[in-house]
């Protein structure tokens, strides 16, 4: 019987060539893990690298029925959902928990995130400050503050067990409002409806950014990968035709209310000017890209750099770049950059440097012309 506090779900679908540097990363990690696996076909071939976890093999089955079986068999009183090309750090495995265990209206913990590159490593910035959700017993007013700031991390959280219960439920009972563009905003939604979320002061996560390591909706067969998911629904066009009154009563606001959130979100009105409020108050540039390499931060190897404007905007387009100003001591504000937080990084490093995508891909195309030859 293990001791841990805290269940990893991390969910597969078509893309197993990450799991070996996953799962020896997981093997000695804090925390139980089950990988649950919806790819269609044969399970992995790299099934040797699962113990002492647990992997369970579930082809074609959607991705909330397969999370919420998975959660049936949870026994932990933390739980996080992580992708299969994500790792998460060993000091928020032990801060997250800790966390919610002393603040009873917590729901949720997160922290910075750090992307992963093929060349470099991206530190979260704006979005990482933008992920503090004022404390409020209000829960309107914690949605609201989640979809004027929004961030889809959210998701990727660390929560209590029975939280993600009732979001799972939520969407099993709401079919309408189930769909893969639609599922990290109602996530977020249903999450802070239930509860105050916590921005720790650590790094949290390492995600894949690399392009052997595309996401779901990059995937160019991605109507075949996730039918049931209705990819063709935009959040922007087609959200706002739905029946939104599942949303409304669960904080008790009219139908108009959540709309307007909608096109705040949609807008990204209140988070440019969010943003804009920020780079005056706290520079975020912490070095320069054409300045000499020795001015740059390095962990294991690799620049880091941090993100000069918000999601995917690491290079600060859009005005970002020139707003931004040089942080002496990065480290007293993006926890990325403090000493504290390399170990976690170096031990990240280690496996994404041992199990090369490439390599993993080319054993994996041996090993399926081995059975079909």
């Amino acid at each position: 019987m293990s001791d841990h506090e805290l269940t990893i779900l991390v969910t597969i679908r078509g893309r197993r060539h990450t799991l070996p540097r996953l799962m020896n990363y997981y093997k000695h990690f804090p925390a139980k893990v089950i990988y649950v696996d919806s790819t269609p076909g044969s399970p992995t071939i790299f099934l040797d690298y699962v113990e002492p976890h647990t992997y369970r093999h579930v082809p074609g089955v959607d991705y909330i029925q397969k999370l919420s079986d998975c959660l049936e068999e949870v026994d932990t009183e933390y739980c996080i959902i992580a992708c299969d090309d994500d790792f998460l750090t060993r000091k928020s495995a032990e801060y997250g928990p800790k966390f919610l265990k002393q603040n009873k209206d917590y729901v949720a913990t997160w922290g910075q995130e750090i992307t992963l590159r093929d060349e470099d490593l991206i530190a979260e910035t704006y979005d990482y400050l933008a992920k503090y959700i004022p404390p409020s017993d209000k829960p309107e007013t914690r949605v609201l503050s989640h979809w004027r700031n929004f961030n889809g991390g959210i998701v990727h959280t660390i929560c209590r067990t029975g939280a993600l219960r009732e979001i799972m439920n939520f969407h099993k009972e709401n079919k309408d409002l189930d769909a893969i563009r639609y599922f990290d905003k109602t996530f977020g939604f249903c999450l802070t409806a239930l509860g105050n979320i916590g921005c720790l002061p650590i790094c949290h996560m390492v995600r894949s950014h690399e392009q052997s390591s595309p996401s779901l909706l990059a995937i160019h067969d991605l109507p075949t990968l996730t039918t049931h998911w209705r990819p063709e629904l935009s959040f922007a066009k087609d959200f706002i035709n739905h029946d939104l009154s599942p949303l409304a009563e669960m904080i008790g606001v009219d139908i108009p209310w959540v709309k307007e959130r909608h096109h705040e979100l949609c807008s990204g009105a209140y988070r440019r000017e969010f943003d804009m409020e920020i780079m005056r108050l706290y520079p975020t540039r912490v070095d320069d890209k054409r300045s000499s390499p020795e001015d740059h931060y390095k962990i294991a190897g690799r620049t880091i750099y941090a993100a000069y404007g918000p999601g995917a905007n690491f290079d600060g387009t859009d005005g970002y770049y020139q707003a931004s100003a040089v942080l002496a001591d990065p480290g007293s504000l993006y926890p990325s950059f403090d000493p504290g937080s390399h170990e976690d990084l170096i031990s990240v490093m280690y496996y994404v440097d041992n199990y090369s995508l490439s390599d993993v891909m080319s054993q994996m195309e041996k090993e399926y012309g081995k059975r079909n030859g």
